[in-house]
């Protein structure tokens, strides 16, 4: 058998099924100071037909779905709970962002589970930061609708299609996990691992202040693929432990700066246009 040595790891994807037939645990055995738990959604309609919510625990196609109505955690695929999620966002949005909001969503969904590049994304308006601080909204909710991910190049991909993306770790009822280091067999953060992650970032800056963030995510691939590394450097910005510092002469990643989650969006040239120092508001050595 002949291995190309050509093959980089981060292009090669594990599928991994985890069932358990024990009951959950209790609250307070595993804290997660980090995620938020889902509330339940509401089966009741909120400005659009009711029948699209009588629905719930399927996906587009039919299959069973992750659904906030039976877990508290993990990514929510389940259509009845994001169609339920996207009507109260867009309930409070003016006529013109409602208008780019829906044709991104339904763009976005389109593409399936390959999911939307920012750069293909920035296409759809005149205004590429509106469309990307619409897109974050939308990641943020909760349930969320739409879902970043990728390995190679961040994508954004509808919460009906994130199925490729996650872990099951639970079959009764349905719970999905994006994938991280830092999360135990039950989907639940573990705390030691993930403050080593946030340690090995800080670490790093402190060693090598103003260090680009293509760079700063290079040093610590052996260990944290693209999409841990991004969460962990975008809880650091919004704790205050890290700031950012762009070069941009087109202003357009300054504006770009002003969005919240703004790192996990960059692509590998913009990456080398960010540079990180410890913040001004946090003793580095207290993470």
């Amino acid at each position: 058998m002949v291995l190309n040595s050509l093959i980089d790891d981060d292009d090669i994807e594990t599928t991994i099924h985890v069932k358990f037939s024990a009951s959950p645990p209790a609250e307070s055995a595993v804290a997660d100071p980090f995620s938020v738990e889902t509330p339940l959604c509401e089966s009741e309609a909120t400005g659009t037909g009711a029948d699209e919510y009588l629905d719930h625990g399927r996906t587009s196609d039919g299959s069973t779905a992750a659904c906030a109505l039976e877990t508290s955690h993990g990514v929510i695929s389940c259509v009845s709970c994001v169609a339920a999620s996207f009507s109260k966002f867009v309930a409070g949005l003016n006529e013109s962002d409602l208008g780019v909001a829906e044709y991104v969503l339904k763009c976005i969904r389109a593409s399936g589970s390959s999911g939307m590049t920012k750069a293909m994304l920035l296409q759809y308006d005149a205004e590429p930061e509106r469309v990307l601080d619409l897109v974050q909204r939308m990641a943020s909710l909760v349930p969320p609708v739409l879902v970043w991910t990728g390995y190679v190049i961040p994508v954004v991909v509808a919460s009906e299609h994130t199925a490729s993306w996650t872990v099951v770790v639970s079959e009764e009822p349905t719970t999905l996990v994006l994938p991280r280091r830092w999360l135990d067999v039950r989907g639940l953060k573990l705390d030691e691992f993930w403050t080593a992650a946030l340690r090995a970032i800080v670490s790093t800056v402190v060693l090598h202040p103003g260090i680009p963030q293509a760079e700063l995510r290079w040093r610590l691939k052996a260990v944290y693929d693209r999409q841990e590394f991004l969460e962990a450097v975008t809880f650091l910005e919004q704790d205050g432990m890290l700031e950012a510092r762009v070069n941009d002469s087109e202003a357009l990643l300054k504006r770009i700066k002003m969005i919240q989650g703004w790192a996990a969006t960059l692509d590998d040239e913009e990456e080398k246009r960010v540079y990180w120092f410890i913040g001004n508001n946090k003793r580095w050595y207290r993470v």
